[in-house]
């Protein structure tokens, strides 16, 4: 696993949050949810589905992580529950299990996963996945995965390898079959690589169709057979499983020894009889529940299980249109009403009168139908911050009941303040063609339809807030919505193309890296390459009297460099077996002790480490809903104890965690985060350095010690990635410059994306103006680099250091007036830069290894 992965989802292209952010939606990351539902349960239990995955953080591809076969996972405290027990190991002569797997040459069986989520009233609800499995040999597979009327079906006859999606929404995927050649043996990774997914409206993102099954393929039997993943992990580690006796199988009629086994997100039991596995169950899940949800419980079911498969179950069927990788069709639109203005619509409130809701004034109007479901209460509350934080009188918003137990009581049990109306005329459903709850339709000047969603989008706060400002602004949303669905046809068929076998998508990015170049007017001289290190990421530079350069080097490890670019040694971290780094930020705490903050863009948890690669804290202690966007180790209170501060995407906020891994705020002011900035903010009156919080709307907030907000910081243009001076690279010595030290400089440096994809930075002042542009090209980067980064260079000075997807490297200086750039001619890892012997030094990572090169100007 290359340090730039998604370790969460192993996506190769995975540091793509701004282009995401312009498009102002939440797309949907795994093709069951990217269809409509046809009601309103099917989608809830999706939605309840993916947050159930992204807790236990088992519905993830295999990677190095997980496939390594001889590291051990510190359990948490539920190991000391089978103390008492009589310990036994599944692979040992008196339960033979892994073994029995692990040698076979061929393997059916049929597993059912229930999802069942016990909600607060006390009702539970059940979602059903069925994966059908047929393996013989080292690559001959049939593996069928079906929710509802949708499939994805796997199939290689050791020549080929094929996968087809079922679904009559999007018209079995127009035909698309991903057809490559079949490996000579299987692994985890291939199941994902041939279900790879790109949405159109999002193409800077390629996610697998597999991320939709509430357990992964890892912690299935098909692990245990291929040697890889997690139930290899569980059923391997002896010091780990407790005996709990013989019991008989509900409903099955089955006596089977129940093995318990311990992880660091709990108990895992497995029913076993005749050295075959019958039962999977998960550990239960208890904390970051979505509203109204108390626990999520998965089982999974094995039967027909035979240690044979017929050679029939093999044929691949090429037909169709061949692709490397699936792109989503265009999914029509919830509505054809969008731009249509409503007549005067009228209602009835609480205590009975009419509220009329004109079409002939500049309102803007947020009406959401709900009923008594966690659905519509998740949806509420994401719009009750978005009404909170509104400060125009221009816009309103309301709860309309659905159903009769839609009350105003309702509203005040789950605390949401939206005024409550009742659609007492039906007009919803005869104006606007509402047939479900929640929905949610924005109503613009005239009464337009603006925005117009049906069901429970995790992301609805972040799209209303970005329609909501939009609006403001005087923009047509609808209008822009009817192009953005041209435009995603267009690009579909433009993605289709490249997909298409023989003109891969990644290999066309690949190709597009430009030769080698030198700037124009600064000269590289080189100084030193280290190759030793395979693969290289991004860095820190250490200071002291003698500087040194911290690199992570894989998914767990990091080389510590000295000047000349000598590996003095290499610090492995321990980590859980499903979580890598790639971020780096640093600081020190009272005792002046080096820390190092590390996680992963996408992962679930975030560690802190001293110098000898200890750990001092990992927060969450188990895996929650949301993944992290960033990090940081910063002293608000500057009292000498730092805090770690976790960024979350989608509606997680932003955490503060001191070092004992206690929790003292959550702030959740900006949805959907992107970056964190430590900042000198003059206004308080204070020597204290609150943390500026980027999001999706491109809104910035000043968040303090105790997690409340500041204030809202407005720029002069929408900017979705912040970074302070002098950027992160510097860690340890990073001091941010004082208000007024260099006038018309950038102490800040903002990201954004431009309408045609591109990035463009913005140089921002310490009285947060915007001070000069510089715009890039749009692209992918590979690998998770952090960016923007710093230099101090002669008779030009702070200079910001810029790389771009395309292997480029910008130099902009502080106050805009020096630009200079060059081609690197192969894909960036990482990029730093420090003072050796009085001159600047370019340090930057590629897949060759980590290069330095001092820094000049050319002589005149």
């Amino acid at each position: 696993m290359s340090p730039g992965s998604n370790i969460a989802h192993d996506l190769p292209f995975s540091d793509n949050s701004d282009v995401l952010a312009l498009v102002g939606r939440f797309i949907w990351s795994f093709v069951f949810m990217l269809i409509e539902p046809e009601t309103m349960k099917k989608r809830t239990e999706i939605a309840i589905a993916f947050a159930f995955l992204l807790m236990i953080g088992c519905a993830k591809p295999p990677s190095d992580v997980v496939n390594t076969k001889t590291k051990e996972v510190k359990a948490n405290g539920s190991a000391t529950v089978a103390d008492a027990q009589t310990r036994t190991s599944l692979a040992t002569k008196d339960l033979p299990l892994l073994a029995r797997y692990q040698k076979a040459d061929a393997y059916s069986e049929r597993a059912t996963l229930t999802l069942t989520y016990r909600l607060e009233d006390g009702r539970s609800e059940e979602s059903l996945t069925r994966i059908e499995t047929r393996f013989a040999g080292a690559n001959r597979i049939n593996l069928r995965v079906s929710s509802e009327d949708n499939q994805v079906v796997i199939t290689s006859d050791g020549k080929q390898i094929t996968t087809k999606i079922i679904d009559p929404v999007t018209e079995n995927f127009d035909g698309q079959i991903v057809v490559r050649d079949a490996p000579e043996k299987l692994s985890m990774s291939h199941m994902y690589e041939v279900t790879e997914l790109i949405d159109p409206i999002s193409p800077n993102e390629i996610l697998s169709a597999l991320l939709g099954v509430p357990a992964g393929l890892d912690v299935l039997p098909l692990g245990m057979i291929l040697g890889e993943g997690k139930l290899f992990e569980l059923a391997s580690a002896a010091s780990r499983h407790a005996s709990l006796g013989t019991k008989s199988l509900p409903g099955r009629g089955l006596t089977c020894e129940v093995i318990e086994a311990s992880a660091a997100e709990g108990d895992y039991r497995f029913w076993i009889a005749d050295n075959t596995l019958h039962r999977i169950e998960f550990p239960p899940l208890t904390e970051n529940q979505m509203p109204g949800v108390r626990q999520m419980e998965l089982v999974v079911d094995l039967e027909e299980v035979a240690f044979a498969a017929a050679d029939s179950d093999f044929h691949v069927d090429p037909n169709g249109t061949k692709v490397r990788h699936f792109v989503l069709p265009p999914i029509p639109p919830a509505t054809d009403k969008l731009g249509e203005s409503m007549r005067r619509m009228s209602f009835l409130n609480r205590g009975g009168k009419e509220v009329a809701i004109e079409n002939n004034d500049e309102q803007i109007t947020i009406l959401v139908w709900f009923h008594d479901h966690p659905a519509s209460r998740m949806i509420l509350e994401s719009v009750e911050q978005v009404r909170l934080r509104n400060r125009s009188d221009r816009v309103r918003f309301a709860a309309v009941a659905a159903e009769s137990s839609a009350t105003s009581a309702l509203l005040e049990q789950w605390k949401v303040g939206t005024a409550w109306l009742q659609d007492n005329q039906a007009l919803g459903r005869d104006l606007m063609n509402i047939t479900q709850a929640p929905t949610i339709v924005v109503l613009g000047p005239k009464n337009t339809i603006q925005y117009f969603e049906v069901g429970a989008n995790p992301n609805i706060g972040a799209d209303v807030a970005v329609v909501i400002e939009r609006l403001l602004a005087g923009q047509n949303v609808a209008e822009s919505a009817r192009s953005l669905s041209e435009e995603a046809k267009q690009s579909y068929d433009r993605l289709l193309a490249r997909a298409k076998l023989g003109d891969g998508w990644v290999e066309e990015i690949d190709s597009k890296i430009p030769a080698a170049s030198s700037p124009k007017t600064l000269t590289l001289t080189k100084r030193w390459s280290n190759t030793k290190i395979k693969e290289p990421g991004n860095m820190l530079v250490v200071p002291g009297r003698r500087k040194q350069i911290l690199v992570v080097n894989g998914w767990n490890r990091l080389a510590l460099l000295d000047t000349d670019g000598k590996l003095e040694r290499e610090i492995e971290l321990q980590l859980p077996p499903d979580e890598g780094i790639s971020m780096l930020r640093a600081g020190s705490d009272g005792k002046n002790r080096a820390l190092i903050a590390c996680a992963s863009r996408g992962g679930k948890q975030a560690f802190v480490f001293d110098f000898a690669g200890k750990l001092v804290t990992q927060y969450p202690k188990a895996n929650q809903q949301f993944s992290i966007s960033d990090i940081a180790i910063h002293d608000i209170e500057q009292d000498d104890e730092p805090e770690l501060i976790v960024g979350w995407q989608g509606s997680g906020g932003v955490h503060g965690v001191g070092l004992d891994g206690k929790r003292p705020w959550v702030n959740q002011a900006a949805p959907g985060v992107i970056s964190i900035a430590a900042v000198r903010d003059e206004s308080s009156g204070s020597d204290r350095r609150p943390i500026l919080v980027a999001g999706e709307t491109g809104l910035l907030f000043l968040v303090d010690e105790e997690g409340k907000t500041l204030r809202e910081v407005r720029l002069d243009q929408v900017v979705h990635r912040l970074v302070s001076w002098p950027g992160t690279v510097n860690g340890f010595a990073a001091i941010l410059s004082p208000k007024g030290s260099s006038i018309g400089s950038a102490t800040y440096v903002g990201v954004s994306t431009s309408a045609l994809g591109g990035r463009v930075f913005t140089g921002v002042d310490s009285n947060w103006k915007s001070v000069w542009t510089y715009s890039m090209p749009g692209g992918v980067y590979r690998h998770q680099i952090d960016y923007p980064q710093s230099i101090e260079l002669p008779n030009i000075g702070s200079t910001w250091l810029i790389p771009g997807p395309d292997g480029s490297i910008h130099f902009v200086s502080a106050n805009g007036e020096f630009r200079d750039g060059f081609y690197v001619g192969k894909h960036l890892r990482g990029v730093g830069a420090t003072l050796v012997d009085d001159e600047p030094v370019l340090v930057y990572a590629t897949d060759d290894g980590v290069e330095a090169f001092t820094v000049r100007e050319k002589a005149k």
